[in-house]
């Protein structure tokens, strides 16, 4: 693989970044403020789901004042975008979003994505990050939204259907 590309995958792993976001007027005013729904467009089964099933299970056992979480895998909730429609009607309280459901909120949270070869190094990206996050959970948070979670979403894999090496050669 060339340099190039190898580059574009390390710093999009750093910057493709999966949110657990959770709507502010969802969490205060549920019909059932003991129950949260969560939609992700993950798979069942997968890892982040067993984990979202442990911390389920973590909540409903809370002393005092447990909560249900309800996991909706598959996308069965319709897709990133959707996820964030249903949380604005308050039909979701939570779903974990990459920067594509995020830029429904607010397109800020694209800025590094868009930034391919600027860092020469993660702990560039992460230190940049890092840096971002309280002016992006801010400007989330203005529009009804509450990150409870940033993480690494893994790589970004890039297919064709004919070998290419060089970027112009996807042109073609």
């Amino acid at each position: 693989m060339n340099c190039f590309w190898r580059q574009v995958m390390r710093i999009n792993n750093a910057i493709l970044k999966v949110v657990f976001l959770a709507s502010a007027a969802g969490a205060a005013f549920a019909d059932d403020p003991k129950r949260i729904k969560l939609a992700t467009v993950l798979p069942r089964g997968s890892s982040i789901h067993q984990a979202l099933i442990e911390m389920g299970e973590k909540w409903r056992q809370t002393p005092g004042a447990p909560v249900g979480l309800t996991i909706f895998t598959d996308g069965t909730m319709g897709g990133e975008a959707e996820t964030v429609k249903r949380m604005r009607i308050d039909q979701l309280q939570a779903s974990l979003l990459s920067v594509a459901g995020l830029a429904q909120i607010d397109a800020s949270v694209t800025a590094l994505q868009y930034m391919p070869m600027v860092f020469r190094s993660l702990e560039e990206v992460d230190y940049v990050r890092d840096r971002l996050r309280p002016l992006l959970d801010k400007r989330l948070a203005e529009k009804g939204f509450v990150a409870l979670f940033w993480g690494d979403a893994g790589w970004v894999r890039i297919f064709s259907t004919k070998p290419a090496l060089h970027p112009a050669e996807f042109k073609k």
